[in-house]
């Protein structure tokens, strides 16, 4: 049976991290054509409108779509060729319908959110099928890939684990180190891991410390479209963070029925954090002067980027990093 993975980038001014992510990921997925991948770009300036359109030159096997209502194109990408026309227009209406700003009446608004709750409980209760077809990888732009790794080999393992939740590719014995958290609780203890194969591990997230306590996460996890596509439709978000933190929040309901998450051993991508660009959420992130997210983009607009075999073979302390990249020119391009 023929498996579709589709793959999801989330991007926002930022073309010359957006680079490396899809240079590195085709650089180290040995198996780069059993998984297409699009990019779900925002751009501010005609600037940054012109760097992304440089990338869809250099990157014509990638799908780019240009944001127009993050919920909605959210849904429609990962939705796109997975599921009957029927079932997308279902789980597009009820994203509508949950995400709606009409309804002024606080009984319609009690029941949608009852609504919202039974389906998500509905959907961390049911079992997924002995073989799945579809399946769905989140990344976002400053995602960079260090070591070979085959996606086919991470979606095999899922298959042979119905009580696993998701595979990450960010996790690993490696990452001891929680960069998100507060300096004196940064060290993350490493969960009790099973050996489920030579390359792969399998660990219970219920109870794990910090980020292998964080199954449900946008920036690197690979998991099935028939779970995931319908948790994403019940949620309320308009950006990536607020997806991943409504992602988050239904983590518990999954304790029971998916208690297990898969890794392999040494991670194979981490996300290095050298600048931001939302301004909801204060996330931590680097503040050097040489990499805002000004001064790389014109150093793209010089045809400069990101070195990305320079980091080969890295090994990360931990799902983010800061660590600073060096750049080589690669053409004049504006």
């Amino acid at each position: 049976m023929t498996k579709r993975i589709h793959g999801i980038v989330f991007s926002y001014n930022r073309a010359m991290q957006l680079d490396a992510t899809l240079r590195s990921f085709y650089l180290h997925c040995m198996d780069e054509s059993s998984i297409h991948l699009t990019v779900l770009f925002k751009a501010d300036t005609q600037r940054y409108i012109r760097q992304y359109q440089t990338l869809m030159k250099d990157y014509q096997n990638v799908t780019f779509y240009s944001e127009k209502n993050f919920r909605r194109d959210t849904l429609r990408i990962l939705t796109a060729d997975l599921f009957n026309p029927f079932t997308r227009v279902l789980l597009q209406g009820i994203s509508y319908l949950v995400n709606t700003q009409h309804i002024r009446v606080l009984l319609f608004r009690r029941v949608i959110d009852n609504l919202i709750h039974y389906m998500q409980k509905r959907i961390a209760s049911r079992k997924p099928p002995a073989i799945d077809t579809s399946y769905i990888l989140f990344l976002v732009d400053d995602n960079i890939f260090v070591r070979d790794f085959s996606i086919s080999e991470a979606i095999t393992a899922l298959e042979s684990q119905p009580e696993a939740l998701g595979f990450s590719l960010r996790l690993g014995k490696n990452t001891t180190y929680c960069y998100t958290r507060d300096p004196r609780e940064r060290h993350q203890l490493l969960p009790a891991f099973f050996q489920l194969n030579e390359k792969v591990l399998s660990f219970n997230w219920k109870d794990a410390d910090h980020n292998f306590g964080y199954p449900l996460e946008i920036s690197s996890s690979v998991y099935r479209a028939s779970m995931i596509c319908p948790l994403v439709a019940s949620l309320r978000f308009h950006q990536p963070n607020k997806l991943e933190g409504k992602m988050a929040t239904c983590s518990h309901l999954f304790w029971d029925t998916y208690p297990r998450l898969l890794c392999f051993n040494t991670s194979v991508t981490f996300c290095n954090p050298i600048n931001k660009v939302q301004k909801n959420i204060p996330n931590r992130a680097g503040k050097s002067v040489a990499f805002t997210v000004d001064n790389l983009a014109e150093r793209f607009s010089r045809g400069e980027r990101i070195d990305v075999r320079a980091l080969d073979g890295f090994i990360p302390n931990g799902c983010h990093q800061e660590v600073d990249v060096s750049l080589c020119e690669i053409q004049n391009v504006e």
